[in-house]
């Protein structure tokens, strides 16, 4: 969901690069990276239904990605009241044609 007020607060997040991924089964890796920002402990699909998110590019048949990419987030009025506590989440994907992309990793971090 967009949020059209430039007065809210916003957070801006660098994805550089992942290292070593590993293989989950016989193939190639084929990653990709999300990046929301929402209230801690939300399920992640609730995350994603619920605050702005990115998707960044598909790095065909690499286990070393290199994203280079900024986003930046502004932060709805639940995740930025008084008490509530941000959560940054990074979430590494392979990529699939023929089924479901698998989660090769995740990150959270907690917005102050």
């Amino acid at each position: 969901p967009a949020i059209d007020d430039d007065s809210a607060p916003r957070v801006r997040v660098a994805v550089l690069s992942a290292v070593d991924l590993k293989l989950q089964a016989v193939g190639e890796l084929d990653p990709y990276c999300m990046v929301t920002v929402g209230r801690q402990g939300m399920p992640w699909a609730a995350k994603v239904a619920k605050n702005p998110h990115a998707k960044l590019p598909v790095c065909l048949r690499e286990r070393h990605p290199r994203w280079n990419a900024a986003c930046t987030f502004p932060l709805s009025a639940e995740v930025s009241a008084p008490g509530a506590a941000p959560e940054l989440t990074v979430r590494v994907m392979d990529a699939h044609a023929t089924r479901a992309d698998t989660v090769l990793g995740e990150v959270r971090v907690l917005l102050r």
